[in-house]
């Protein structure tokens, strides 16, 4: 199986260890580290979600 592995900190460097040896083909991606890099222009992205509502 392949898997991707979104954000590579404590729980996802776990998740992809584990994976990775028990055979899985894993691509790990994170802000900082990982296998590829991923960039998130925003902090929260329920900050948005919230600003709707209060909009409405």
């Amino acid at each position: 199986m392949e898997a991707v592995v979104i954000r590579s900190g404590t729980v996802g460097s776990a998740v992809a260890r584990a994976l990775t040896e028990h055979g899985h083909q894993v691509v790990t991606v994170g802000r900082d580290t990982g296998n590829h890099r991923a960039a998130c222009a925003m902090s929260n992205p329920f900050n948005d979600l919230d600003s709707d509502e209060e909009a409405r």
